[in-house]
């Protein structure tokens, strides 16, 4: 894999991020959208990816190996989830050191963290300690 593939999936991954940042914010990231349509025009033609329908379920298939294969894959089911709307349970965690993306189970979506246990603890004691070093 050359630096050029390393730098384009690191790309993907930090526009994803964004993705799922703006969607724990409710908010729009239009330059994260704008980084995935145009790595897609790129990557899914070289890769040749295809939708396949049979009885064993629907797919998406492509033609080539490597790298753009595998990022057209990743565009593909990115593609699929946010069309059924499940992408809008992909949030990533707000926690400074974090980042972590997770999947919001919570019956309204309203999930905050990826573990109440670590980041949403660290936050809330950050928060409690400033409170108490104001008084």
């Amino acid at each position: 894999m050359s630096r050029v593939d390393v730098d384009g999936a690191i790309l993907v991954r930090e526009a994803l991020r964004s993705l799922a940042l703006a969607n724990h914010d409710d908010v729009a990231a239009p330059a994260a959208e704008e980084v995935l349509d145009r790595v897609a025009l790129e990557v899914a033609p070289r890769a040749g990816l295809v939708p396949r329908f049979g009885a064993g379920g629907d797919r998406l298939d492509v033609a080539a190996d490597g790298p753009d294969a595998a990022l057209a894959l990743v565009l593909g089911i990115v593609f699929g989830a946010r069309a059924g709307g499940s992408w809008r349970r992909m949030k990533a965690c707000p926690h400074e050191h974090c980042g972590w993306v997770f999947y919001d189970r919570s019956r309204n979506r309203s999930s905050q963290w990826c573990s109440m246990r670590i980041c949403g603890n660290r936050t809330k004691a950050a928060r409690h300690r400033a409170l108490v070093a104001g008084r």
